[in-house]
């Protein structure tokens, strides 16, 4: 994954970062063990994938690169900040007028 694809899927309401009842499917259906494969710098962007991670390096069971601390202060702020970016309809009006092209 990547933070591009993270903004579509937060602009798109979609996948796991979007909804978190997919987040407690994704979860809760183990049985025994929960393995968790993915990016924790953009896991942790989700307030419940974040507190997930937190808990697990709690127990001492989270194995990984080294991701930084994040408070909901600093979520909040890194969330308003990408907003301010996403562009909206005549934004992407404006661009397509001017030749460019607004990919996703």
């Amino acid at each position: 994954s990547t933070p591009k694809y993270v903004n579509i899927d937060s602009q798109y309401r979609l996948g796991f970062l979007a909804d978190s009842k997919r987040f407690n499917v994704a979860i809760t259906r183990a049985q025994a063990l929960l393995i968790v494969v993915g990016n924790p710098h953009i896991l942790s962007q989700d307030r419940d994938w974040r507190k997930m991670l937190d808990y697990a390096r709690t127990l001492g069971c989270y194995t990984g690169c080294l991701y930084p601390e994040q408070t909901e202060e600093d979520v909040g702020q890194v969330e308003s900040r990408l907003t301010k970016l996403m562009m909206d309809q005549t934004d992407i009006e404006r661009v397509e007028e001017m030749g460019w092209s607004a990919d996703y």
